[in-house]
């Protein structure tokens, strides 16, 4: 292979533009932490002058852990848009004449939403080492969703556990699809 001449402008090393000088970083200081806050975590980032001294910390919550209040966000979404559906009579004779794999497919259809939003919202940066987080998260708020459409069709007397347990479970997971998205949207408030 024949050198480039040294006119060629690709062959000279490229200098910084005039004025401008890079920030001295320091490396242990430029990363972000996380700690701790009135008992919540957050991922704290520290703001660098053109110096590379910290002037200041960026704090942002980061919601990798599923506590109570998750648990009362979920419980409450799920109510607001199950009873709606849980009311229609399209979901009870959708319930009854839907074969088993529609049924199926409707219970994985509901977990890979809830996984999925839950990944892009809370996960996607931070997923190493909270893997396990993110299924308590995922299975929690499934679980959750349809004890409490469960208790509402108790409630509203829509639930024939004593005559047909399996129409019952069969209503329940068909509204615990619409109760589950939009528990898991009333998750992401903080």
């Amino acid at each position: 292979m024949s050198e480039l001449p040294p006119s060629d402008p690709s062959a000279q090393p490229k200098k910084p533009a005039p004025g401008f000088r890079p920030p001295a970083l320091d490396l242990a200081e430029a990363r972000a932490t996380f700690k701790r806050i009135n008992g919540y975590l957050h991922r704290v980032v520290p703001v660098l002058d053109t110096a590379g001294k910290v002037v200041n910390f960026a704090v942002q919550p980061v919601m990798v852990e599923f506590r109570p209040r998750d648990v009362a966000q979920v419980v409450v979404g799920a109510v607001i848009l199950g009873v709606p559906v849980l009311l229609s009579d399209e979901a009870t004779s959708a319930a009854r004449d839907l074969p088993w794999p529609n049924i199926i497919g409707i219970a994985l259809l509901s977990v890979g939403f809830i996984a999925g939003f839950v990944y892009l919202n809370f996960y996607r940066n931070q997923f190493r080492g909270n893997a396990m987080q993110f299924v308590k998260r995922v299975v929690s708020t499934y679980l959750i969703t349809l004890v409490v459409v469960a208790g509402m069709m108790e409630l509203l007397q829509l639930s024939p556990w004593g005559e047909d347990p399996v129409l019952a479970v069969r209503r329940m997971i068909l509204v615990g699809l619409p109760a589950s998205l939009f528990a898991t949207i009333a998750d992401t408030v903080k």
